[in-house]
């Protein structure tokens, strides 16, 4: 479904987290302790299957080593391997996975919606360090948590192969300016270059954290349109309410993960009429824009009306 749509790349947490803290279907977990951690195969080897499968299919997997987050109360978030494991043992189980998939097709994503900038910046850098430094390696992204960019803290961490920002779930003007006014619009002019991917633009069917409405496929769109402008474009993520959870049915789930599949917003993202439909992943891939980039000074700049929601970014 996902390759029919035109997603060239797949996106999932290999570990027990927030969305499933009790593990797989099977009541596996990748390993059970903290201090001195036990790897479980088992669960590893049910998702060998799935690695194998995005393959297969010609998309590149792309495993999320050690969620991170710290956004629920601690008794949820403390599942979470990037919070909750010492630092050697988080290098452990991180090192597992890359000796077991290490021959796939994939992008690491070491970290997953936390924050890494600032003091949280060092333990991540020598994790990084420990697990990729001293190797040839499969590219490597961090995932921070929303309106959150940390480059500077990684600009020069060899191991760091694209620089990655979350604009998040936001509605309100200072979200939507904060991605084409705020750090993504500036970072693609840092060296050392590397890729700039917006790697959690607004999900679809999510609750907007401002307006408390459902955010829409036009919305989403508008995200990703807006974060391929503002830089050089490496690509774009889409996610979608009802399939980043494995959402079931249960009371208080809109639905269930199949439908949220096919959500509109996961369609084709047309930049032509439908009459003359071409899906965005097309149109950028036709447009050889290796020397081309964002113009933001070819026109006097207006000032900023008090409500955002259409705007001009010449490229």
């Amino acid at each position: 479904m996902r390759t029919a749509q035109g997603f060239t790349a797949t996106q999932v947490v290999v570990t027990q987290w927030i969305a499933a803290p009790s593990g797989d279907l099977g009541g596996q977990s990748a390993y059970t302790g903290s201090e001195r951690i036990a790897i479980n195969p088992a669960f590893f080897q049910r998702l060998d299957a799935r690695l194998d499968a995005a393959n297969q299919a010609g998309m590149l997997a792309v495993p999320v080593m050690l969620w991170a987050a710290t956004w629920t109360e601690p008794g949820i978030w403390n599942i979470n391997p990037g919070v909750s494991l010492p630092e050697d043992q988080a290098i452990l189980l991180a090192r597992y996975m890359v000796a077991r998939w290490g021959a796939h097709h994939l992008a690491w994503i070491l970290n997953g919606d936390g924050d890494y900038r600032g003091e949280r910046a060092a333990r991540w850098q020598r994790i990084g360090r420990a697990v990729f430094g001293a190797r040839p390696h499969a590219p490597v992204l961090l995932h921070p948590s929303g309106m959150n960019i940390p480059a500077d803290e990684f600009r020069d961490e060899a191991w760091l192969d694209i620089i990655t920002y979350q604009s998040g779930h936001g509605d309100d003007n200072p979200t939507l300016r904060w991605i084409w006014d705020g750090p993504p619009a500036q970072e693609w002019r840092h060296d050392p270059p590397r890729p700039l991917i917006n790697l959690e633009p607004a999900y679809e069917d999510h609750i907007a954290y401002q307006s408390r409405e459902r955010l829409s496929a036009h919305k989403v769109r508008r995200e990703i349109y807006w974060s391929l402008l503002i830089a050089p474009p490496a690509g774009v993520t889409y996610g979608g309410h009802g399939v980043w959870g494995w959402d079931d049915g249960r009371p208080r789930r809109r639905r269930t993960r199949p439908p949220a599949c096919q959500s509109p917003g996961a369609k084709p993202c047309t930049c032509l009429p439908p009459s003359r439909s071409r899906t965005l992943r097309r149109c950028l891939a036709r447009w050889n824009g290796g020397g081309c980039g964002p113009r933001p000074n070819c026109w006097p700049r207006s000032p900023t009306p008090p409500t955002m929601r259409h705007l001009l970014l010449p490229s």
